[in-house]
């Protein structure tokens, strides 16, 4: 792990690829690639039109590799979703071979993200990523015709340690079982060596920001169940996202006030591309049509 703390923004390439949905318009658990979804569930969205928060069905991209049924299938666009799914969760991951987790996880009462990058599997030698400050901001994103486009903004709130070991007493009462089940145990299913140390960071929210900033991911409402398809916004940001950069992070090294400066011209930029910022998602659950916001 990197001795000193990072206090920065860090840009988190990741798969852009869309999920392939078969004709019945179910997709299993994942077991291949990383790869997005474009998903609708409740949550809460930040209307500049009214003036505050909005409680509303939304749609926005995020990774969800637990499985999801469709809702409808768009005529196809550059970029733009094929389809519109719907995350379900069944109580149960399958039994044999590798699945995916999810990570980062938008749901829930705050995002989560444990895993990825934060060791260097050769070795399982711990990255910089494993080290990160509060207030730190991670915008997580794809590269798309040599742009960076974003589908998560994570604010580091605060952070718990864990390992194979102490995962299930550490993090136990702090998250719920089906995080556990899409998140914490596909990922210790992977031969991790006992002793590596992850942490898992808990999203800043609109209610608990950091710095007064907060995790968002870009998204619209669903009016009248009228939904409407987008675009992952790009982010320009000189000297801090590199278009081109397809898997390695990029860090850079920022203060409290420096960082809050970067968050707001985030938003202004998914502001500008018509967007609007969803604050919290709703997790799926067995009864997922109840609301848990």
């Amino acid at each position: 792990m990197s001795k000193e703390p990072i206090l920065g923004v860090i840009q988190f390439p990741h798969p852009g690829s869309e999920h392939r949905i078969g004709p019945s318009g179910y997709t299993p658990w994942n077991a291949g690639d990383h790869r997005r979804k474009f998903i609708k569930a409740n949550g809460r969205i930040i209307d500049d039109q009214i003036g505050g928060l909005r409680e509303s069905p939304l749609v926005c991209w995020t990774e969800w590799e637990a499985p999801s049924t469709l809702i409808k299938r768009f005529k196809q666009e550059p970029e733009h979703p094929g389809a519109v799914v719907e995350p379900v969760f069944s109580g149960t991951i399958p039994s044999e071979g590798k699945i995916q987790n999810t990570d980062p996880y938008i749901f829930g009462d705050q995002f989560l993200y444990t895993y990825c990058k934060q060791v260097q599997p050769a070795r399982w030698n711990s990255t910089v990523l494993a080290n990160l400050e509060p207030g730190t901001l991670i915008l997580f994103g794809s590269h798309l015709s040599r742009r960076f486009v974003l589908d998560t903004a994570f604010v580091v709130g605060d952070f718990i340690t864990h390992s194979r070991e102490t995962w299930r007493q550490e993090l136990g009462r702090a998250v719920s079982s089906v995080y556990q089940s899409v998140t914490l145990e596909p990922m210790y299913a992977d031969p991790i060596p006992a002793g590596v140390r992850f942490r898992l960071y808990r999203g800043a929210t609109l209610e608990r920001p950091a710095n007064g900033i907060f995790s968002f991911v870009p998204c619209l409402p669903v009016y009248d169940d009228v939904i409407q398809p987008f675009a992952r916004p790009t982010i320009y940001l000189d000297g801090i996202i590199t278009p081109r950069l397809t898997q390695q992070w990029k860090t850079t090294h920022l203060n409290h006030s420096s960082i809050v400066k970067v968050w707001e011209e985030v938003v202004r930029q998914v502001k500008e591309q018509g967007l609007m910022l969803g604050v919290a998602v709703e997790e799926p659950t067995l009864s997922h049509g109840n609301s848990q916001l």
